[in-house]
């Protein structure tokens, strides 16, 4: 008798350990919201990307380019040669220290980082990652996360002298990834595993972008890099899938608001019950307007343009205009008159924050731009 006791109750403990080793195994993969007094921060730096998570003092950097003009040259071309020369050769350039500095000084006075834990490049176009130098000198930094193209990163890196120890380079392309206490997901990789074996292959980064979500305190963030239409990640039901399974309320524009951008993405992040709060374009320094190149974007409400394709989506609703952003020196003064009252045309060459504190969200501008002398706040 006392021996069927035993048996019965060992059946018991291995099921018990079994139920206990599953429900470890969901809470390793369950997508975590940061949760905290947080801020998230893009930053006015030209026809490029570099955007930002802080909270108590740690950072998560996603994007770190400064974009063209200057010493920079965007995704047109790469210094002197055109952008193929520097894929899938190891090559990194770097910004100018100038803005550099602009850049870090920001990080410390006005956003009070002391510590970066990830830095993600969503493509290796320079305009996404050309400020990495400057990130890994003047800031402890944990992990950078690489794109598909990682080829000398690990080198350029170490040439850089890093602040502390070297940090950990992660070409793994993973779903998810964990930091500040919550899961930030690259949703390009969700995709069929012959779509992301391919995005090793082609030679278009934008089409390789990570599509970056996380949440953050009952928000959730869309970051789609360079993503286009024309990617083979576009039509991929998995990733269709992964995009539409949750509404968006902070939504930064593929491709810097080009109409060659993912403009497909914006039907699917949200409806007229769950509109996207807060739309930015990362834009251009051309004082002119928006450049020609790049899928001649335009800045109008047609509704095949970015702006005016959220217009056309959303449109426009008393209790939040505007709700889209544009950064840099961005537009003449003339063309001012021509965007839609979604816009904020109040703060076009601002760099903006999202903060959460005292259980709210805020949004605000700062008048810090660095593709124009830039300011550090007093």
């Amino acid at each position: 008798m006392k021996k069927k006791i035993n048996l019965v109750f060992l059946s018991f403990i291995l099921t018990l350990v079994g139920f206990l080793s599953i429900i470890t195994v969901s809470c390793g993969t369950k997508i975590k919201e940061i949760t905290g007094n947080v801020s998230y921060y893009v930053l006015s730096i030209g026809s490029g990307n570099f955007t930002f998570l802080e909270k108590d003092g740690h950072a998560v950097v996603m994007d770190c380019g400064v974009g063209i003009g200057g010493n920079n040259s965007g995704d047109s071309f790469e210094i002197d040669s055109p952008e193929t020369f520097a894929l899938n050769n190891g090559r990194w350039v770097s910004a100018s220290e100038k803005d550099g500095k602009a850049i870090t000084n920001f990080m410390k006075n006005t956003a009070g980082v002391k510590v970066i834990d990830a830095i993600f490049i969503s493509h290796k176009h320079s305009d996404h990652y050309s400020a990495l130098k400057y990130l890994v000198q003047e800031f402890e930094v944990g992990t950078v996360v690489a794109p598909t193209d990682s080829a000398g990163l690990e080198r350029a890196i170490s040439s850089y002298q890093p602040k502390g120890q070297m940090p950990i380079v992660d070409t793994s392309f993973s779903k998810t990834y964990e930091f500040l206490g919550g899961t930030i997901e690259n949703l390009t990789a969700y995709s069929s595993k012959k779509v992301v074996k391919s995005l090793y292959t082609t030679d278009d980064p934008n089409a390789n972008s990570m599509v970056l979500r996380f949440k953050a305190n009952g928000k959730t963030f869309l970051l789609p890099g360079d993503m286009e239409n024309t990617s083979k990640v576009m039509s991929d039901k998995k990733f269709l899938k992964a995009v539409s399974s949750q509404p968006v309320d902070f939504y930064l524009l593929a491709h810097h608001g080009s109409t060659n951008g993912a403009t497909e993405l914006t039907p699917l992040i949200g409806n007229k019950d769950h509109a996207p709060e807060h739309v930015i374009v990362s834009a251009t320094d051309n004082t002119d307007g928006f450049e020609n190149w790049s899928g001649e974007r335009q800045a109008v409400t047609n509704s095949k343009t970015p702006i005016g394709n959220v217009l056309k989506t959303y449109g426009v609703r008393k209790d939040r205009k505007p709700y889209v952003y544009v950064t840099g020196s961005v537009l003449a003064e003339t063309l001012q008159n021509e965007l839609p009252d979604i816009v904020d045309k109040e703060n076009i060459k601002s760099t903006f924050e999202y903060k959460f504190s005292d259980n709210k969200w805020d949004f605000f501008a700062h008048k810090e731009n660095i593709s124009n002398e830039f300011k550090i706040a007093e």
